[in-house]
């Protein structure tokens, strides 16, 4: 995993999805922030399970070391099968779309 920094910039909880809708801004030294280590560390800092997070988007320009995080924090498995966008948890799950396709 990278050498990163992290900060929460929007914490907005969501009572109608049963969720938290994260805006966070990670400054990243050496490779591209893949999925699974931006799940982690937001995982990490607000101490949820990673199956509980679905990352939305990761934005970045080219040349900064600055990357924008945008993701859903579910309160239980339930809700997030119940509230997240199909496509989304297939993204946010490469292992197990891998083994159902064989």
């Amino acid at each position: 995993m990278n050498k990163l920094k992290m900060e929460i910039v929007k914490n907005f909880e969501n009572k109608l999805l049963n969720r938290k809708q994260i805006t966070a801004k990670l400054t990243v030294e050496g490779a591209t922030l893949s999925r699974a280590d931006a799940k982690a560390n937001i995982a990490k800092a607000l101490k949820v399970e990673e199956d509980l997070i679905i990352i939305k988007e990761i934005k970045s320009t080219f040349g900064s070391t600055e990357v924008v995080v945008e993701a859903n924090v579910y309160d239980s498995k339930e809700n997030l099968e119940k509230n997240a966008r199909p496509h989304l948890i297939k993204r946010n799950n490469p292992a197990s779309t891998d083994a159902e396709e064989q």
